[in-house]
């Protein structure tokens, strides 16, 4: 049950081109069990450092890959991929354990062509949970995470309050206990008008990490339209300056 409120795969033939212009390579990257995961890489000629990209819980890279814009135009190079079962990604949404298996994956294939310091981690709602494991075993310069839950059974309680206490769900992806083993700088941006994940869920993590991070706050802002408001770009810009300045770049 929980499988199907979470997870929204939407697969596209293995012919499928993508058309996000010259500068667009798209690779298969192997998991440690044989699945080969989906991905696009958006390079630059001189880049400023690297952004690893995980996505929400529905659609795949033919939509997805439009978010790699808004990076190259700050100097950023953008690599972002498909779950299991999503795309060209070859198997089945898989367990909480594996995504986390395969999102290391990824990070390695992103570390053949950047140093962590140069890494950007950036998760978006389901990927808050990817790019926050990621930040926890790696020294990545930076996590940013875009509409993030405090976790399931959290998010789970205010969506679906029916549901019954204490029923035993498969998948936990618990970021407010993950941000605790974090130690680089954390950013967070979230729309106050998110029919999703509440806005207060990004408060209560910025109210854990303390001076360890930043509240972006998006006024208006919903849960799939953030791209849209002003407010969201200039958090954008303001945290990769204030992360090369740190860098030294």
């Amino acid at each position: 049950m929980l499988r199907d409120i979470l997870f929204y795969p939407e697969t596209l033939r293995a012919d499928y081109e993508f058309d996000f212009g010259p500068d667009c390579r798209e690779m298969f990257i192997a998991t440690e069990d044989g699945e080969k995961l989906n991905a696009l890489h958006f390079s630059l000629d001189i880049p400023r450092g690297c952004v690893v990209y995980a996505h929400g819980n529905a659609g795949n890279l033919a939509s997805w890959g439009a978010v790699a814009a808004v990076f190259n135009e700050l100097g950023y190079e953008v690599i972002i991929y498909d779950y299991r079962g999503y795309g060209k990604s070859s198997g089945d949404v898989g367990t909480e354990a594996q995504f986390y298996r395969d999102v290391e994956c990824v990070l390695q294939r992103a570390r053949l062509g950047f140093s962590e310091q140069d890494i950007i981690l950036y998760g978006r709602s389901l990927g808050t949970a990817m790019m926050t494991h990621l930040a926890r075993v790696s020294t990545c310069r930076q996590l940013i995470l875009e509409t993030p839950f405090v976790s399931v059974p959290d998010l789970a309680r205010t969506l679906f309050p029916m549901l019954p206490a204490g029923l035993p769900l498969d998948y936990s992806f618990d970021i407010g206990a993950m941000l605790r083993e974090v130690d680089i700088p954390v950013d967070l941006i979230h729309g106050t008008q998110d029919e999703i994940v509440p806005y207060d869920c990004s408060v209560r993590l910025a109210q854990m990490l303390g001076d360890d991070s930043i509240l972006h706050t998006v006024r208006d802002g919903h849960h799939n339209d953030l791209s849209m408001y002003p407010d969201y770009h200039n958090a954008l810009t303001a945290i990769l300056k204030q992360s090369d300045r740190k860098q030294g770049t």
